[in-house]
């Protein structure tokens, strides 16, 4: 049977760990095993990261939404990534898009023309793919692509 060495009845349960650990003195980490063991599920505040005013430091910000420096500054971060994709291609996979360009091609037609092998064009052909950038169309065996509209535009 679980018998930690503090008193498990006493605790909030809705405070977080390090709170829980502060509290009674021991390490966060056993309050999670404790949580883990008794079936007590920990209740996270939901931050209101609108009404945040970014001009303050990290540590402002943590104390008033009641959270950790890290968490504001992955959030800090995250706001700070462009929404727009910015595509780097290969001279490889930009010389596969100016073929594609002309018109409608099958795999093995890639390779004749570039001189390249078959799984390497393939590989190259399918994060191309992933990207948005081509699309593919299977008739038989042969897999044949061509440019998206968001392909053209990045030529």
């Amino acid at each position: 049977m679980f018998r930690p060495r503090w008193p498990v009845d006493k605790v909030d349960w809705n405070l977080s760990d390090i709170a829980i650990a502060k509290q009674f003195g021991i390490h966060d980490a056993n309050v999670g095993r404790a949580r883990k063991r008794l079936n007590k599920p920990a209740k996270l505040p939901k931050r209101d990261w609108a009404s945040v005013d970014w001009e303050k430091t990290d540590p402002e910000i943590a104390k008033q939404l009641g959270c950790g420096r890290n968490s504001v500054r992955n959030k800090r971060n995250e706001l700070r990534k462009p929404k727009v994709k910015v595509f780097r291609i290969s001279p490889a996979r930009y010389n596969i898009m100016k073929l594609l360009a002309k018109g409608t091609l099958n795999v093995g037609q890639i390779r004749k023309k570039l001189l390249i092998i078959g799984p390497r064009a393939s590989e190259r052909l399918v994060w191309l793919r992933d990207q948005g950038l081509v699309k593919c169309r299977r008739k038989g065996t042969f897999f044949f692509y061509s440019l998206t509209a968001i392909g053209r535009r990045k030529l």
